[in-house]
Order: structure tokens, then C-alpha cells, then sequence
């Protein structure tokens, strides 16, 4: 199985109000991972007993 090349780019947060790096997949051209998101995300554990990870609702990399 052939994996996807991920290219390092620059978008603007609109969560930090900065630019930030994430990482995109360019067969699928998808944002896949930033840079900086251990400092937006909130991890809340579900009743079940499951972690949920929540991103801002503005966020272009994480779509809520």
C-alpha cells in the first residue's frame, strides 16, 4: 500500500489569529495535522468512558 506525501504549509488560524504549520495530504488534498493543536484542543471523557478530543468550531484544519 502506497502512502499518501504530506507537504508542510503555512494557514492562517483564525482560532490564534496567526499563522500556523499543519500538514496536508496531497492525494486527498486535506489538512490533516497542525502544529498547534495540543494548545486549542479541550479533551472531555464522554459517559461511556471514551476521550473525546473537541477543536474550535473555527477550525480549518479540525472541522467541528
Amino acid at each position: 500500500m502506497r502512502r499518501s506525501p504530506l507537504l508542510t504549509i503555512q494557514v492562517f488560524c483564525p482560532h490564534f489569529e496567526r499563522p500556523v504549520k499543519v500538514q496536508r495530504n496531497e492525494i486527498t488534498e486535506r489538512l490533516v495535522d497542525c502544529s498547534d493543536k495540543d494548545q486549542c484542543a479541550s479533551r472531555e471523557v464522554s459517559p461511556a468512558g471514551v476521550t473525546v478530543t473537541i477543536f474550535p468550531k473555527v477550525c480549518p484544519v479540525f472541522r467541528s
